[in-house]
């Protein structure tokens, strides 16, 4: 019933049980904590990357990203970026999501975030 039960599901390849804790904690962040939106949006973007559809996750990154944008929260935008390349080349587009995860480097790098040494490997 939290996000962090959401990601467990999601970890364990339970993705009806992640789908649902997701629900739920989206529901309840609505109305309490906004702040955790993004994180789920996130959260629903990589369930939708297991299951093979692209294009839902690409969706759920675009939430995602605006509301992480919204509320000041740049390490989850550049972590969101980082899933939304991997939709982007799934959908096709390897140079939308290089370009994306170009992105997502310069943030993560400017942030001095751990995950920059994960985008600077995607890059090549």
């Amino acid at each position: 019933m939290t996000l962090a039960a959401a990601e467990a599901e999601r970890r364990l390849g339970r993705h009806a049980g992640a789908r649902e804790e997701m629900e739920r904690a989206l529901g309840r962040a609505a109305a309490g904590s906004p702040l955790d939106l993004p994180r789920l949006y996130h959260l629903g973007a990589r369930v939708c990357l297991d299951t093979d559809d692209a294009a839902a996750a690409a969706r759920y990154c675009r939430l995602a990203l605006r509301l992480a944008r919204r509320s000041g929260q740049a390490l989850e935008h550049a972590r969101v970026l980082i899933t939304l390349g991997h939709a982007r080349r799934e959908l096709g587009g390897e140079y939308p999501a290089r370009a994306t995860w170009g992105r997502a480097h310069s943030a993560l790098a400017a942030l001095g975030a751990p995950e920059r040494h994960e985008t600077a490997a995607l890059l090549g």
